[in-house]
């Protein structure tokens, strides 16, 4: 739903399930405003794993990303979406950086799960994991450029307007 700040009115409501043709299954987990070309949509995870972006003044569903692993379903834990209109989407130990048409995983996972991750003035993704105290540096195509164990480290952000990770 989307609602009024102010008076808490409701502006619009997605109920994807009810769509004639449903491409989008499980109950929504996560959101977030989309950027640039694709401003104007609200990107959601669901629990099925699904990532999809919702245009609320049409009311299209475009599926982003549809990916069950093997082993099960796990969903996405955290959805950010940058002003380029990429969407950085994690989960588990695995780091996604979603194009409007073109999903990029990263390639050099943690081994555990990740816990924060942030956008580098530079327009790179860093991601961290406090269970593992790693940190992977991923170029802005989504690669992975370089990881780092970091000693006694239990949270990562990064400084506005810079490159520098505290």
């Amino acid at each position: 739903r989307i609602l009024d700040a102010y008076t808490g009115r409701e502006i619009r409501v997605l109920a994807y399930e009810r769509l004639e043709t449903p491409t989008v299954t499980g109950r929504p987990e996560r959101c977030c405003f989309a950027g640039g070309p694709m401003a104007g949509r609200a990107v959601f995870s669901t629990a099925d794993a699904y990532i999809a972006a919702w245009d609320w003044e049409t009311g299209k569903v475009e599926v982003l990303l549809s990916d069950v692993p093997e082993g099960g379903v796990h969903a996405y834990q955290m959805l950010r979406g940058l002003d380029s209109g990429r969407v950085l989407a994690t989960r588990l130990e695995d780091v996604v950086l979603l194009a409007p048409s073109a999903p990029l995983r990263s390639a050099m996972p943690h081994q555990r799960a990740v816990t924060s991750v942030d956008i580098l003035h530079t327009g790179q993704a860093v991601s961290f994991s406090a269970g593992d105290r790693s940190l992977v540096w991923h170029a802005t195509d989504g690669a992975p450029e370089s990881r780092r164990n970091i000693l006694d480290a239990t949270a990562m952000t990064v400084l506005p307007g810079t490159s520098d990770v505290v």
